[in-house]
């Protein structure tokens, strides 16, 4: 519901935004999808929503979520302002553990297995969460002409 909202507000749709941060955050008010919580993938875009509509309650989401949930929302909101060198110092602090067990797995799959590395590369795809942190290592790894060393 946030990021289509994120979206509406790029395409100039600032009352239809509105309307779905204002629903996003009764849900998220209401209880959410885990106590009291938002689901992991909701709760950056409604911070990014809130922060770019200038929100009040959102304030309030900073003190329930985690400081990840906050960075990567913060971060998204920069990157719809069109800050990108903010946006990827933001992400860039983002650090969860969920993350490093993502591609530390990527990682041992490609090159520490008895596969190869394409064989390795397609079994991560199909295995791992879908972050852009795997995939962005996981392309690198696709498309380096010379191989990498490790």
């Amino acid at each position: 519901m946030a990021t289509a909202g994120l979206e509406l507000l790029r395409a100039g749709q600032k009352t239809q935004a509105q309307e779905l941060a204002e629903n996003a955050l009764v849900s998220w008010r209401a209880g959410g999808t885990k106590k009291g919580k938002l689901s992991p993938p909701d709760a950056p875009a409604v911070w990014a929503l809130g922060l770019a509509l200038a929100i009040k309650d959102v304030e309030t989401l900073r003190k329930k979520e985690a400081e990840e949930v906050r960075l990567a929302g913060e971060a998204m909101a920069a990157a719809q302002g069109g800050r990108l060198d903010e946006a990827r110092e933001l992400s860039g602090k983002i650090n969860t553990p969920e993350l490093k067990l993502a591609l530390k797995r990527a990682y041992r799959l490609v090159f520490n297995s008895d596969l190869t590395v394409s064989q390795g590369i397609a079994r991560a795809r199909i295995e791992l969460p879908q972050v852009p942190e795997v995939e962005t290592f996981l392309r690198f790894i696709e498309a380096s002409q010379r191989g990498v060393m490790v």
